[in-house]
Order: C-alpha cells, then sequence, then structure tokens
C-alpha cells in the first residue's frame, strides 16, 4: 500500500496545507537522510534493510542483517553503525562488503537514532536508552572504536544527542530521573548541566530545537500537564509558551524555523488522550496540523508518532504507532502563520 485512503482511517484531522506523500502499513523508521533525501526502514522481522529515494512511492531491500536492525546511522564518510537485535554495535563499509562487530552485548540503541545520534569534526556521540545503566559514547574514528562520554549517573536513560547548529556543540537531555539538558563545549570530553526540574518535569522532553536566539522544547511527562517552553541562549531562562493535550515523544526543526510536535498518548496522560497529533509552534502560538484517533485497547491507551528530521523541502517521515492510521508516512509540512 503506497497510498492514503483516508476512508480507512476514523477521526482524522489534516491541516489543509498539509500533504501526505506516501503511507507504507509494513515498514518502520530507521534513519532519513536529510541530505541525500533517502529514507531507510525495515520491516516486522527487522532482519531487511529497506531504502526509498522517491519519498516513499517504492522501496527496495539493499541489505539483509541476520541479527536484525534496531537502529541505524550513516557516517559522514558513508559507513554504517547498526545497532542489533543482539544489543551490539557492528559497522558495515558503505557497500556493505565487511561488517565488523565494535561492541559487546547491553550496547543499547538511542531512543529514536534522527534525534540520539550527532556528528561533527570526526566525533560521532550517542545517548543510549534502556531502563538500566545508560551512557553517551563517543567515537572519533568513524565508528571503529568507542569510549564513554558521560556515564549516566543520577539518569533513567538518554532521550536525545544532538548538534547544535550555531555553535556546533554536542547537547543531550535525560529522563526519566534527574531530567536533565546538557550540553559539552569540547566534543565530550566534559559535560554541563544547562537546567534541571526533577520536581515538575518541566525539563523532561524528547528533542530540542535550536534557533539562532533561542533553544525550544515540549515537556514528555504524562502525568502532568503538558507544556512547551522556550530559552534565550543567554542568559538561560525558562520561559513557558503553552499548554498542550499530548505528550511530546519527539520535536525537530522545520525548514521555516518552527517547531514540529510529535504527540503520544498514554493511559494516565493528563488531558486528551484519544488521539495521536503533530503540533507546530513558531515559539509563540501552538497549532494542530494533524491528529489520528488511537487503536482502543482493553489494558491501556496508548499510540505516538516518532520523526526523522525535515529536509530543505519541509518534508518529515513520521512514524506513527497503535494508530487508526497505521506506518511509514511522508509528509509535507505547511509553511506560514500559524494564526
Amino acid at each position: 500500500m503506497f497510498g492514503f485512503a483516508p476512508k480507512n482511517v476514523e477521526k482524522l484531522y489534516l491541516s489543509s496545507s498539509l500533504v501526505i506523500e506516501s503511507i507504507n502499513p509494513n515498514l518502520t523508521l530507521l534513519y532519513y537522510d536529510v541530505i541525500n533525501k533517502v529514507v531507510y526502514a525495515t520491516d516486522s522481522e527487522i532482519l531487511n534493510l529497506y531504502e526509498s529515494r522517491n519519498n516513499g512511492k517504492t522501496w527496495k531491500i539493499i541489505f539483509t542483517f541476520q541479527y536484525g536492525i534496531k537502529g541505524l546511522y550513516r557516517t559522514s564518510t558513508g559507513a554504517w553503525i547498526f545497532w542489533s537485535n543482539s544489543t551490539r554495535i557492528y559497522r558495515v563499509s558503505s557497500d556493505f562488503a565487511s561488517i565488523v562487530v565494535k561492541s559487546d552485548a547491553y550496547r543499547k540503541p538511542p531512543l529514536n537514532v534522527n534525534l540520539g545520534v550527532a556528528e561533527y569534526n570526526g566525533v560521532i556521540m550517542y545517548g543510549e536508552y534502556g531502563h538500566d545503566v545508560n551512557e553517551i559514547w563517543k567515537s572519533t574514528d568513524d565508528g571503529v572504536t568507542w569510549t564513554i562520554s558521560d556515564d549516566g549517573s543520577g539518569d533513567t536513560h538518554w532521550h536525545t544527542l544532538q548538534l547544535d547548529p550555531y555553535t556546533n556543540n554536542f547537547w543531550a537531555t535525560s529522563g526519566d530521573t534527574a531530567k536533565r539538558i546538557m550540553n559539552t563545549t569540547d566534543a565530550g570530553v566534559t559535560w554541563n548541566v544547562i537546567d534541571t526540574d526533577p520536581t515538575t518535569s518541566t525539563t523532561r522532553c524528547v528533542g530540542l530545537v535550536f534557533r539562532k536566539n533561542e533553544i525550544m522544547w515540549a515537556m514528555d511527562t504524562a502525568s502532568t500537564v503538558q507544556k512547551v517552553f522556550k530559552s534565550a541562549r543567554t542568559p538561560w531562562s525558562r520561559v513557558e509558551v503553552g499548554v498542550t493535550s499530548t505528550v511530546g515523544i519527539g520535536a525537530v526543526k522545520t525548514l521555516d524555523n518552527k517547531m514540529l510536535i510529535a504527540g503520544r498518548a498514554e493511559v494516565n496522560t493528563v488531558g486528551d488522550v484519544d488521539e495521536v497529533p503533530l503540533l507546530l509552534t513558531d515559539g509563540v502560538t501552538i497549532k494542530k496540523i494533524m491528529g489520528v484517533e488511537i487503536t482502543p485497547s482493553s489494558s491501556v491507551a496508548f499510540g505516538e508518532a516518532i520523526l526523522s528530521q525535515v529536509d530543505n523541502n519541509n518534508r518529515v517521515w513520521v512514524q506513527f504507532r497503535s494508530t487508526r492510521l497505521k506506518g511509514l508516512c511522508s509528509i509535507l509540512l505547511p509553511f506560514g502563520g500559524l494564526s
């Protein structure tokens, strides 16, 4: 299925200026190469790596990996980093001819590779996501060897690891205990806690959006009222933008300098939990541009949208899970104001 069929979707809300280019209900997002506009995905067996070079109209298998693919990142040299189902890291040559294991077991992948791996000037870093010991790992040789940059003390896991394009500094966010927003100005030698709010969770987030003079994020805490925040870079000062009805499971920057927020519905979410929305904010106004009803369940209300980064056509890839609209979607985002 490569077309969009609204008649099969209940309670689907679409902004008039939003375009769904394609949808595939059988594939799961792994990684989007925004420069070359190539999206990579896997299937339910997680053994096959698929790619699409035409915005999801057609797909082909380019690699099969016997240990499964739970995370994928392509380095600046073209080499591949795989996080396998056996919780190890593998480094694979650009032509898939050479595969070398690069870690012991229990090396967990990021929560979302599109938000959890960053690279600059020969340094690659990523933050593990699990519920025991989780570290920030660093490589200075294109993924051949890895060292611990931060041992994760005091944190349950890492939500994101991102590069600030204005300063080329790495940033990380943690959850669910310390709820820290951190950065490093020396490529991971030391980390600085920029903000933390373990009591009310305003700093628990999945995705920072970097703008020239400020940084924005959306909360990720189901048991409290969800809000969007921003802060000036200097001095740092948390400012509330507004309230949303959804947990922010991801946030990325759009081509026109807005923040796109992907929603998540959980059984204990404060507010409206019958849909998974996509929201846009310019730092002043918050607007819903899409909403998909969650799939009813006898035990738990749950549904979410997983985001890629946005390319220079304002295209984003969104994985909808446990919703009436299931699958991997290529979406062109609207431009303009939020009135």
